[in-house]
């Protein structure tokens, strides 16, 4: 299989593609054949900064069951998931903690769910701290960052009567087609896309 690799520091340039024998899952594991996976900030600090090499960078990972670990209940190979591997996601294959592994709706894509899994949770657990009820607005600020568009659509989703977003023009998403816009107070269009299944 292949694999990303940071051998040497040096950013994202010092980022290798290898080949590597494919991972079994170990006790309360589950191996995933991956088909999406996430580029967050934990990631992108470590390759910048000066981790322990050789470095298997990991993260979100979404892709089919192919071989289940000992102890581990609930799944089934050919199943759907999404989750994080602690290291090595970016391969082919990745072994994933069973308890940080969710399944995929039908009705959501690969990306779609990636995209849910570290930022999705951080945007749920501030607004449900938050607690916004009826008729209140909701401020995020930094909407366009991966948190931040998604807390936007969530709060519309959890009822406040309005959400609003700010962010620079430099930070700003550009909108695929697929997505549809939630208007702002003023009437403008944040840029933001549709939360792909229900919380």
């Amino acid at each position: 299989m292949r694999r990303v690799v940071l051998r040497e520091h040096g950013g994202p340039g010092a980022l290798q593609v290898e080949e590597a024998p494919r991972p079994e899952p170990g006790a309360g594991q589950v191996l995933l054949e991956v088909a999406a996976i996430g580029v967050t900030l934990p990631v992108v600090r470590l390759v910048h900064g000066e981790p322990e090499v050789p470095h298997l960078p990991g993260g979100e990972v979404a892709g089919r069951v192919v071989a289940i670990g000992s102890g581990v209940t609930g799944w089934q190979v050919g199943q759907r998931a999404v989750g994080i591997a602690f290291t090595g996601g970016y391969a082919e294959f990745a072994v994933v903690p069973a308890p940080f592994l969710t399944p995929i709706p039908d009705a959501a894509d690969d990306a779609a769910a990636v995209a849910l899994v570290r930022s999705g949770q951080v945007a749920l657990g501030a607004l449900r701290a938050a607690n916004p009820q009826p008729g209140e607005s909701v401020l995020v600020t930094g909407a366009a960052g991966g948190v931040g568009h998604l807390a936007v659509q969530l709060a519309r989703e959890l009822g406040p009567a309005r959400s609003t977003s700010c962010s620079t023009g430099s930070a700003a998403m550009s909108r695929p087609p697929r997505w549809r816009c939630w208007r702002r107070s003023d009437g403008s269009c944040p840029t933001t896309p549709t939360v792909p299944w229900s919380t």
